[in-house]
């Protein structure tokens, strides 16, 4: 006899979401999901083993009967999980075979007999689906949307000394109540374990952390709850770097991200040019972009040097004031660096000042104020991946180029030509490295714990650039120490 015991809770239609304020799009893939349910669900499916099922009693016109102490004696699951992300996060468990054992008793009017009972629940089915939604705050949470047990056909052996006649009689009325009873034991288990589960995955995601002691935060809230398409979950992410009292700047979003193109690879992210724009906001808001430049920092091999007799024929009248004396560059971004994602090269421009000034005897005297305008660069992304993280995300400029100008004088003119294409060199020479120091460092990407990444691919579009990866999962210790897993 086939038994089914389903329940199905409302359904939750997926909010459409807008790229107002998304930073980051995520698309993850049956396939990436896979390695999720792999992991955690088998081990959820063992943990039948031991199930206690409620007791069965009846009555007939010739006796009453009594089945009791009914447990699952055994599971076995010849396949994996299969995930489904057609309109939910779906998970099927196919062909599971389940024993039974349990006591029976049954009392006529002339005597009572008693026994065993050996059951084999096969081609037992397992559907349950997980509806993600994003609260007002933004944060990530499952849950059931439907849940359905389905036993195909139960095999009941009644063991005991009653006649055979009773036995068979009775082997029948068993055969419908253990299996009913089985599939609805099995529902209240593994339906509220694996929510648990998934949620408990989703617990660790960070929304909120700093990046070291910089002031700078990297805010990941949800936008608005996932939507499925095409067996793919779509997550819309307001990613940005903030400062630390969480003020997100206002700056034009580079591409629509509704339907963006993605790989065949199990994660695609796509991070709009908005997401590497709010981080050099932050830094320039957060006085990040500064510092001094001084004789001493340049490196070997520099065609010059910062002294005033270095730059007597540049700067002749800082030089007649101030002769053989040290100099000391004050660089500060005058207005926040952008970053413009394009297919074929990327562009960094930016706007600075530099203040420059002599070292008396009486301490620091500034002297020139100078414009550095249309700096220009390629901006280049990549992820490198270590095991156990979600990859971290790095940056890299190269050969900057710009043109200099003189604002403000009290040692007379300035040759700003030559100066230019003097200061090119050095600030390729010893500011570039700096600032590439700080890309390199890069930023974690915001993932799950125990979330690996691998054969990260990154591929350039207008206004937006997409990191695509292959994905395993390998649940943290305090993920199992709640389940109460063992792997």
């Amino acid at each position: 006899a086939r038994i089914q015991v389903v329940r199905r809770a409302p359904q939750v239609k997926p909010v459409e979401t807008t790229t107002t304020n998304e930073g980051v799009v995520a698309f993850i893939k049956q396939n990436g999901l896979q390695s999720f349910v792999n992991t955690l669900v088998p081990p959820l499916i063992q943990q039948l083993t031991g199930l206690a099922i409620p007791d069965i009693s009846g009555s007939t016109s010739m006796a009453q009967y009594f089945v009791t102490g009914i447990r699952v004696a055994s599971v076995s699951a010849p396949s994996l999980p299969i995930v489904d992300l057609s309109s939910d996060v779906g998970v099927q468990l196919k062909d599971l075979t389940i024993g039974i054992s349990a006591n029976w008793r049954v009392a006529t009017f002339i005597s009572s007999f008693t026994g065993t009972v050996d059951a084999v629940a096969r081609s037992v089915s397992v559907d349950i689906g997980l509806a993600p939604s994003a609260t007002s705050g933004g944060v990530l949470s499952l849950s059931v949307s439907r849940l359905s047990v389905d036993i195909a056909a139960v095999n009941v052996a009644v063991h005991g000394s009653a006649a055979s006649w009773i036995i068979d009689l009775f082997a029948n009325l068993f055969q419908h109540q253990v299996a009913a009873a089985a599939a609805a034991a099995i529902q209240g288990q593994l339906g509220p374990q694996i929510l648990q589960a998934a949620n408990g995955v989703l617990s660790s995601f960070p929304y909120s952390y700093p990046i070291a002691s910089t002031g700078v935060v990297l805010d990941s809230y949800f936008s608005a709850s996932p939507s499925f398409l095409l067996s793919m979950a779509r997550a819309g992410v307001a990613g940005a770097f903030t400062n630390s009292t969480g003020v997100v700047p206002e700056l034009p979003h580079g591409a629509d991200l509704s339907h963006p193109p993605t790989s065949a690879q199990a994660l695609d992210v796509f991070f709009d040019q908005y997401f590497f724009n709010s981080g050099f906001y932050t830094v320039w808001q957060l006085n990040l972009l500064q510092g001094h430049l001084t004789n001493s920092e340049l490196p070997p091999g520099c065609p010059l040097q910062l002294n005033t007799t270095a730059f007597s024929s540049i700067m002749p009248g800082l030089f007649a004031k101030y002769p053989n004396k040290a100099m000391d560059w004050y660089f500060s971004f005058s207005t926040p660096p952008t970053v413009t994602l394009q297919s074929s090269a990327n562009k960094f421009s930016a706007s600075a000042t530099i203040g420059v000034s002599v070292v008396t005897e009486a301490g620091l005297v500034q002297c020139l104020t100078l414009g550095v305008t249309n700096i220009v660069g390629a901006f280049t992304a990549n992820v490198t991946t270590d095991s156990g993280t979600g990859g971290v995300l790095t940056g890299q400029l190269s050969q900057l180029a710009f043109k200099i100008s003189l604002l403000n004088s009290t040692v007379g003119s300035v040759d700003t030509n030559n100066l230019s294409s003097f200061m090119n060199v050095v600030v390729n020479m010893v500011v570039l490295p700096k600032l590439n120091a700080v890309l390199g460092a890069g930023v974690p990407l915001p993932s799950v714990s125990g979330l690996s990444i691998s054969n990260p691919s990154v591929v350039y579009s207008t206004g937006y650039v997409r990191v695509s990866a292959d994905v395993t999962y390998s649940p943290p210790l305090s993920l199992l120490q709640a389940l109460r897993l063992e792997l």
